[in-house]
């Protein structure tokens, strides 16, 4: 029977989340726990002594005390259950489905570990799929998520899976964020992949940056983000896709966003797997978040030497950039260089060849 690991000390546990990167109040917690027989006192210690004497007699004392707390939930291949730990408690954790034939329940997996003292000062979740794979949804981990309010958390990514090896994108469906962000109060980092999602109201106060990998991005959720307020927002990156996959967005759609409403700290805008963008550059070179930006995204898309063009024509609206990404696109070795006259340190590797009838597609759609 493992020991009984509910008790807490609130004024001890409020400095540790005060000073999460600082040993000292760790160090504290664990004397007062070690005083009333409690073995994650020694883990705290045993966890900070490894980490300038890693020996085999720590590393096993380790897992002894680990098994005492009954962490770990059974079963799980490599990789479908991830924990990284920091003083006693986890830091990190990661579950997910990466077989057609696993076992792994993601969504019940991932409230037993949540439920555990040992989340008390979790700051980071990844979830890969929960469903069968190519035929999936996120929405068990999400609605434990929004149960259990893991409110310490900063980082999140849901949809962690490699696609088109273990599921095409579309087939992975995010499922409903609505609420989320009043579970998790002070999220800083919140990444998604999928095939669709329901964002409703984003109300993430604290992010700094937001990430969706899809291969058909709604007109709703478009809006969503449009209408979303991010003071602290630094870092924004949207794929499109392709219509055939759900994707409705244009130029109209994101012009919010080219204006700048509600994201006054944004530094990185990610127009990314866009059939759009490349024949509206000249809106975005008048727009008024693009001198605001340090870095610009425009990759995976169908831009061809037209669009290089006017982005020569228009130089000194891009010359200011640190980092313009055109990755996988559609330029010639001459549109290479045209771009390059106006960011010389601009990334360009990996253009395709257009296909019968200039047959331009995203790359991530399926």
């Amino acid at each position: 029977m493992a020991p009984t690991d509910d008790e807490s000390n609130p004024e001890l546990e409020a400095a540790i989340r005060a000073s999460p990167d600082q040993v000292k109040p760790y160090l504290v917690y664990a004397d007062w726990l070690q005083s009333r027989g409690n073995p994650r006192g020694e883990l705290i210690v045993v966890q900070h002594q490894r980490q300038t004497a890693d020996t085999p007699e720590l590393a096993s004392r380790e897992r002894d005390l680990l098994a005492k707390l009954a962490v770990m939930p059974g079963g799980g291949a490599d990789r479908e259950i991830e924990v990284t730990w920091r003083l006693g408690f986890m830091r990190s954790l990661r579950v997910a489905r990466d077989s057609w034939d696993s076992e792994v329940d993601v969504g019940a997996t991932l409230q037993q570990l949540l439920s555990q003292p040992s989340a008390r000062h979790l700051e980071a979740i990844t979830v890969g799929l929960c469903d069968e794979p190519g035929d999936g949804s996120l929405q068990a981990a999400i609605d434990v998520l929004r149960e259990l309010a893991p409110t310490s958390v900063r980082e999140l990514f849901l949809g962690d899976f490699e696609y088109p090896d273990l599921s095409d994108i579309s087939n992975v469906q995010v499922g409903s964020l609505e609420g989320l962000g009043a579970a998790l109060p002070q999220l800083e980092r919140l990444r998604l992949r999928g095939g669709s999602a329901e964002l409703g109201t984003l109300n993430f106060p604290k992010l700094r940056e937001f990430v969706f990998e899809t291969g058909g991005l709604s007109a709703a959720s478009i809006e969503s983000v449009c209408h979303a307020s991010w003071p602290l927002l630094e870092r924004l990156d949207l794929w499109f896709g392709d219509e055939n996959y759900g994707a409705e967005g244009d130029v109209d759609a994101i012009a919010p966003l080219l204006e700048g409403r509600g994201t006054p700290a944004l530094t990185h805008l990610g127009l990314v797997n866009s059939g759009f963008i490349g024949d509206h550059l000249d809106v975005l070179a008048r727009s008024a978040v693009l001198p605001r930006l340090r870095s610009l995204d425009l990759s995976l898309g169908t831009l061809d030497d037209t669009a290089a063009q006017t982005l020569r024509r228009l130089a000194e609206r891009f010359r200011h950039l640190q980092t313009l990404d055109l990755r996988h696109n559609y330029l010639t070795e001459r549109g290479v260089w045209l771009v390059r006259q106006v960011v010389p340190h601009a990334l360009v590797d990996e253009q395709q060849e257009a296909g019968p009838g200039d047959g331009r597609y995203v790359s991530v759609g399926e």
